[in-house]
């Protein structure tokens, strides 16, 4: 047997435009992309900031050695005050003297902590304490040696301020203000992704409103014909008319049935376009068609040229996000500047040194001021060649200068799409009045022709041409109203007033970042 496949019908909902953009908002692809990239930036920030994170050092390491030793090294360990017992002990000869070099033997354990600092001007801090204890030749033997192991122990802080490169906050800052720069440019191309997911939106709705009531002009014009043809079909019993006037009727109707069909599918295609904006994955399984709830407005809202376009200058979120450029270039500029100096470093130190038989005890003869130490000087470093430095700087000086100039662009593009879109919403405005008045024309003479057959003095094919005409004016009037509406849909997204004429406000946080209509 041979079945046949029977698909559900699918769901329809009747949808208002706030609907759809609240359901954009919630679900769209595009936007929750954009919305991580913010989050990216964030911990590009917080990896940048962390440089001024404090930092625990530590450091432990055994030392076995032994080194022989050569004469003066012998003499200085006390190997030339010893007695020919101790030397025949230490190398084992039964004589006083040396055949083989004295081997000075160490087993030491060398430990640090410290805890390091850097703070924006540059500066390094460095807390610590180190503490080694020795075990060795010579203080095995006491005396010369006071303790066995002895217990060395030194704390103290050490400041490292760089005097010409890397000094200052402008060179130490740069990589951290960069990345909040880029933090607030992800928010500019999340708002202006999520402006232009929005307009997408209102304009694909305003598409299946045209599509959805061009269906309804489609149906009124097969009413048109079936009428004629019911009317013919009764003039023709009559003999008033010729059989050629009913089928002239009767191919009509199947000829409009062709344009109506043709109207449903450009329907289904718009709204399945608009679903594309918000529709899950999960959701895929789901057949759904939208009726639009709203109608298409008559009005569009146009301001004098000067202040729409002081608007788009304020709030286009691509001349901000040009403008944020600017102040990373001078900030990468003002950095390269700085790289390109000598090494010039303040060094300084102080602490204190204590040697005790024990760890406790060292450190109070440390705290007691039993070794202080203290010391300043400088360190510099001075490239032989300026040539890669240099080159640097001037890189970074003619990106700022690139992106100066990118902000004028863009200036000079918002205005020209502003005029575009001024001259198209006039155009528009015309074509609309002009299809309204021919649709009301078209009727009208629709009608009278209508008459004229009734009388006897027109033919089926005049009043077919007429009632073709009427419902093409009535097409022309509903796609001239669409477009004035996208026009303004178009103006909002010039002049950067998106997301606050259509009421919807950004809830934003460190994380995350959701456009919300708003509920007044």
């Amino acid at each position: 047997m041979f079945g046949v496949e029977v698909h559900a019908e699918p769901a329809v909902e009747h949808m208002t435009l706030k609907q759809v953009v609240a359901l954009a908002l919630e679900n769209n692809h595009d936007i929750a992309v954009q919305n991580l990239n913010k989050v990216i930036e964030l911990e590009r920030a917080n990896i940048a900031r962390a440089t001024f994170d404090p930092k625990l050092e530590g450091a432990y390491a055994y030392q076995f050695i032994d080194t022989p030793q050569n004469a003066q090294d012998y003499v200085a360990t006390g190997g030339g005050a010893a007695t020919p017992e101790v030397i025949a002990s230490q190398t084992g000869l039964s004589t006083p003297f040396l055949t083989e070099p004295s081997i000075f033997e160490q087993r030491n354990h060398v430990a640090k902590l410290a805890v390091v600092q850097k703070v924006p001007w540059g500066t390094t801090l460095e807390l610590g304490s180190s503490l080694r204890v020795l075990d060795n030749t010579l203080n095995r033997n006491m005396p010369p040696g006071l303790f066995n192991p002895e217990y060395e122990t030194f704390s103290g802080l050490t400041l490292t301020q760089p005097l010409l490169k890397d000094f200052g906050s402008t060179a130490n800052l740069a990589e951290l203000r960069i990345a909040k720069s880029n933090m607030r440019v992800a928010d500019l191309e999340w708002r202006s992704r999520t402006a232009a997911t929005v307009g997408n939106a209102m304009k694909l709705y305003y598409d299946v409103i045209f599509t959805y009531e061009n269906m309804a002009v489609q149906r009124d014009s097969i009413e048109l014909a079936q009428k004629l043809y019911s009317d013919n079909k009764k003039r023709s019993e009559q003999g008033v008319i010729q059989p050629n006037d009913v089928l002239a009727a009767e191919a009509a109707v199947y000829e409009r049935k062709d344009g109506a069909l043709l109207a449903e599918t450009q329907y289904i295609e718009r709204q399945n376009t608009l679903q594309v904006l918000f529709k899950k994955g999960t959701d895929a399984a789901k057949s759904l068609r939208i009726r639009p709830a709203d109608r298409l407005k008559d009005s569009v809202e146009v301001s004098s040229r000067e202040e729409l376009l002081g608007k788009a200058s304020a709030a286009r979120y691509d001349i901000l996000q040009a403008m944020e450029i600017v102040d990373q270039r001078r900030h990468q500029t003002l950095l390269a500047e700085n790289q390109s100096r000598p090494r010039l470093d303040l060094i300084a130190s102080a602490g204190v040194h204590g040697l005790a038989g024990g760890t406790g005890r060292s450190y109070d003869r440390a705290l007691d001021g039993q070794g202080p130490e203290w010391t300043v000087g400088v360190t510099f470093s001075v490239p032989l060649g300026f040539k890669r430095n240099r080159s640097q700087a001037r890189l970074a000086a003619h990106q700022e200068t690139q992106a100066i100039i990118d902000v004028d662009r863009v200036k000079a593009q918002i205005s020209l799409e502003l005029d575009t879109v001024l001259s198209r919403i006039e155009m528009d405005r015309q074509r609309l009045v002009s299809a309204r008045k021919s649709r009301e024309v078209a009727f009208q003479t629709m009608e009278g022709e209508v008459k004229k057959l009734a009388e006897g003095v027109s033919t089926s094919y005049q009043v077919l041409q007429y009632q073709e005409e009427y419902s093409q004016t009535r097409s022309r009037e509903l796609a001239a109203l669409a477009d004035l509406n996208k026009d303004q849909v178009d103006l909002w997204l010039v002049t950067g007033q998106m997301l606050e004429k259509q009421g919807i406000v950004v809830e934003s946080d460190d994380k995350e970042a959701r456009a919300v209509p708003s509920q007044k």
